[in-house]
């Protein structure tokens, strides 16, 4: 262990020629640091992007070059879990950039409370570098030595694992990986990794720059995937779910309980909101779904105000029901 990197920096890559120049750019103050590793996982990609990393790795003694056959972002993220050598994981998507500054000063936290996890926030930014609205974390409490648990409790809401140093072994002891073949992974497995995280703090400090560009796969309107990516919705909350199974105290499950109903509840008002592509029988599969997991009527705590009031209108399956077939086609 002596010997191990202190942070493996797992990027996947599926067709992220266009972006490796920006990719290289960025991670230039971490090349030939012996404390510090890079895994290239190329993700079955059709365009050059193996050969540009290949190439990079003759570059740099601590990149290393992992390839795989297709297989999403999970996977990816799975397989460079399984191969990375450091202390410390971190994540950092092809496009998207990471304060390495920032980076470096939670890893020596991080090393120096042995922390499982160690989170910071992230900004949205446009393909011109501008900032798009704020960050993730609206939390009551910052750097505080607390459980997962603690900090669902204060306000953490399910999202990017790009935001955190994962210890590797934390990772690997609870078999806390990705699930795979589905979108919205990083929301389930965050849940769990907060649920059986006992040493976590969460800063105030920016470390991850994520770009929002028409490429990104909520920007991907085609029928077939707008359906897949809500569907998806479904599963998330199911596996959410079944996390009470693993997790009795009463907090806990009031904590696991409002994170699923959380889910379905944007599940249905996205579907609302925004029926675009969608008809009356992707609806009714939708709801028979969530009914054969129980996770509709809704049941248990919710998040926000509003959801709180509309639980009722969405829970009565007939008004739902009239109220999105008036905007179906």
């Amino acid at each position: 262990m002596n010997n191990a990197p202190r942070l493996s920096l797992i990027v996947p890559m599926y067709n992220a020629g266009a972006h490796f120049f920006s990719l290289r750019e960025n991670v230039i103050p971490l090349l030939n640091r012996t404390d510090i590793e890079i895994l290239l996982v190329n993700d079955g990609s059709k365009d050059n992007t193996m050969a540009l990393a290949q190439q990079f790795a003759t570059e740099a003694q601590n990149v290393r070059v992992l390839d795989k056959s297709n297989g999403g972002a999970a996977a990816a993220r799975n397989f460079g879990i399984r191969n990375a050598t450091g202390v410390y994981l971190a994540f950092l998507d092809a496009d998207d950039k990471m304060d390495f500054t920032i980076i470096e000063s939670l890893l020596q936290q991080a090393e120096k409370g042995a922390l499982e996890l160690i989170a910071f926030d992230l900004r949205y930014i446009d393909t011109s570098g501008n900032l798009q609205g704020q960050g993730l974390q609206q939390l009551s409490q910052y750097n505080i030595l607390q459980s997962g648990i603690e900090y669902l409790d204060s306000g953490y809401q399910p999202s990017s694992i790009c935001i955190f140093l994962a210890a590797r072994n934390f990772i690997l002891t609870h078999e806390l990986f990705f699930v795979e073949g589905i979108t919205h992974e990083d929301v389930e497995v965050s849940l769990r990794w907060m649920l059986a995280a006992q040493k976590v703090i969460f800063t105030k400090e920016v470390g991850y720059f994520y770009f929002q560009h028409p490429g990104s796969v909520t920007n991907q309107l085609t029928a077939a995937k707008k359906q897949k990516y809500l569907m998806d919705e479904v599963i998330v909350a199911g596996l959410m779910k079944r996390q009470m199974t693993h997790y009795t105290t009463a907090q806990a499950q009031y904590l696991i309980r409002k994170n699923y109903n959380s889910v379905v509840w944007n599940l249905l008002f996205i579907i609302y909101k925004d029926p675009a592509m969608l008809d009356h029988n992707f609806v009714k599969e939708v709801i028979a779904r969530l009914k054969k997991e129980t996770l509709y009527p809704i049941r248990g705590p919710l998040k926000t105000t509003f959801q709180k009031l509309t639980k009722f209108i969405i829970n009565i399956e007939f008004v739902l029901k009239r109220l999105l077939g008036r905007k179906l086609k």
